[in-house]
């Protein structure tokens, strides 16, 4: 009885292991010159790795590890003028001087993941809206570690 659940545990364990690197393959690596957010989680400037960890779902990096998030995303597949192109992009929706991580899409990577709208981007988009100070910023990206 203990082999079998041995045996179990180490398919389990190899199972999680493979498809860990598999999702790591094709990392990008992006270079944020403002704050932002991701989800309700703000991230200071500088340079992210982000990798699809398993369908719908994404990890965001800064290079010292320090500030990460995982965040639940859904597909995206309408995104013309990232077809044309084999470089990634990075998008952000930008309300007044606020952005938040909109789109990972295109590239080797072959990431096209949408983040949902979050409660603070709602909250920030109603507020902006009136303004009419919103836009979107595309950000080119590398691919590799």
């Amino acid at each position: 009885m203990k082999r079998i659940a041995a045996i179990a545990l180490f398919a389990v364990v190899t199972t999680f292991g493979i498809a860990n690197v598999l999702a790591q393959d094709y990392p990008v690596r992006a270079t944020m010159p403002f704050n932002f957010t991701v989800g309700n989680k703000s991230l200071p400037a500088g340079t992210y790795t982000i990798l699809q960890v398993r369908d719908n779902l994404v990890e965001i990096r800064n290079q010292d590890g320090s500030a990460m998030t995982l965040s639940a995303t859904y597909p995206y597949t309408a995104v013309p003028y990232v077809q044309s192109s084999s470089k990634a992009v990075v998008v952000f929706n930008k309300y007044g001087d606020q952005y938040f991580l909109h789109q990972i899409a295109g590239g080797p990577s072959s990431i096209n993941e949408n983040l949902p709208v979050s409660k603070s981007e709602s909250r920030v988009r109603h507020q902006e809206n009136f303004a009419l100070n919103q836009s979107q910023v595309t950000i080119p990206v590398g691919e590799g570690n």
